[in-house]
């Protein structure tokens, strides 16, 4: 089970909606915990995409996603929170993680479910990662008229389960997205276009109450019908609304004797466009570029391991108009607590913790690709033990009136009442 969610349409009101996609991206996190990812585009030539083995609540306070939110607005974006299945590859290899993209980054595509003809469709098309959603991405580009390519996906899934969600880039004034499902899993579409011009959709109802809340808004989920492709086109900012019934047949295997699995489609960026992006050409982190504006040593008298640390922007994003002026109807509350003193440590903390699941990933990553040395192991251990030491003096300065907490002198904690 995974999450998948994202909208079509030119905002008329950026800021709600980028609290809307944050606070469904957050919820997201109840379908799945393992990865976390976006692909999207803008009318300026911009594609943005990133993915990390990150549960999405911890993803939604990365720099990248702050960048895209606040500092740019996509008109077509895709989410995805994923929890790894038995035919999916391990989400610490993130070239296995959503969104799946095109060599040019013009295509994306989310996939919520499992393809139990993945082996036989693995002879079809050829695909770079371990994951069995990456054939959506394969199969939609194996055709350059989209409905034939898009069709021939009903005639080959029988048994897989599916709600996929396919964006493209065709021009900057123009984009397409596709969504379709089958009865095994759950697509919902919101149509927002009366409060910020936009049509959203999420996996199901569930985490849309959970992102949304009590709000004066009242809007309909509506249910993508199985076996129907909705298709979305935006055009000069104006969104079309097609809907096809699908046709299919079951795929056999015994038809792909000598057949040769299609090859990935090349492809880059064209020089009038500019990828927003913290991910390498193979996919993985560019841990580099994510710490380059800050050269501050978290340890720089010991650490060998992890040497900077990211400053994250405030909570707070946006300025809102008071509730009494606000007639939006969503009456969504930032949750920054109104304690500045507190959220200075909830930052601090969350940059620690952030800083940590990169240093796991970063030691698993290089232990899978046997390149990390037991010299280096030790360095790092001996940097963490120092980290732990030094976070208990931390956690020796707490106290309340009820609890004083500290730690002795052999390091073990104790409580006062």
């Amino acid at each position: 089970m995974c999450g998948v969610s994202g909208y079509i349409g030119k905002s008329t009101y950026p800021e709600l909606s980028a609290m809307i996609i944050d606070n469904l991206f957050k919820r997201l996190e109840l379908r799945g915990k393992d990865a976390s990812g976006f692909w999207g585009c803008d009318s300026k030539g911009n594609i943005f995409y990133h993915k990390e083995p990150s549960k999405s609540s911890n993803f939604v306070d990365t720099a990248i996603w702050k960048k895209v939110t606040t500092d740019y607005s996509p008109n077509l974006l895709l989410v995805h929170a994923r929890n790894t299945s038995p035919t999916s590859g391990h989400a610490r290899t993130n070239k296995n993680n959503h969104p799946f993209v095109s060599s040019n980054k013009r295509i994306g595509v989310v996939h919520n479910g499992v393809l139990y003809e993945s082996p036989v469709l693995k002879k079809l098309f050829e695909i770079n990662s371990s994951t069995d959603s990456e054939l959506f991405l394969r199969m939609y580009e194996s055709d350059p008229d989209r409905m034939v390519s898009l069709s021939s996906i009903f005639s080959k899934i029988n048994k897989g389960h599916m709600a996929v969600a396919v964006g493209e880039k065709i021009t900057n004034d123009e984009m397409n997205l596709y969504l379709f499902r089958n009865v095994y899993r759950p697509l919902c579409v919101v149509d927002l276009r009366e409060l910020v011009g936009q049509i959203f959709f999420v996996s199901n109802r569930e985490v849309w109450d959970a992102a949304i809340g009590d709000c004066e808004y009242k809007c309909d989920l509506i249910e993508v019908p199985v076996h129907e492709l909705w298709h979305f086109n935006l055009k000069n900012d104006q969104i079309e609304i097609n809907k096809y019934k699908a046709n299919f047949s079951e795929l056999v295997e015994s038809e792909l004797t000598g057949i040769n699995p299609i090859k990935i489609t090349p492809g880059t960026l064209s020089t009038d466009e500019k990828l927003i992006t913290e991910l390498n050409e193979h996919e993985e982190i560019d841990y580099a570029a994510r710490y380059k504006n800050n050269p501050t040593p978290i340890y720089p008298y010991q650490n060998k391991f992890a040497q900077t640390v990211v400053t994250q922007s405030d909570k707070t994003a946006f300025n809102y108009p008071e509730i009494e002026d606000d007639d939006s109807g969503f009456n969504i509350i930032d949750d920054t607590s109104s304690n500045k003193k507190v959220s200075a440590v909830e930052k601090e903390i969350k940059e620690i913790k952030s800083i940590l699941e990169d240093i796991d990933v970063m030691v698993n990553n290089a232990s899978i690709e046997g390149s990390i040395t037991e010299d280096k192991i030790k360095d790092l251990v001996e940097s963490l033990k120092q980290t732990k030491m030094d976070l208990k003096s931390t956690l020796a300065i707490t106290e309340s009136v009820e609890v004083q907490q500290g730690v002795d002198f052999n390091g073990n904690y104790y409580s006062h009442y």
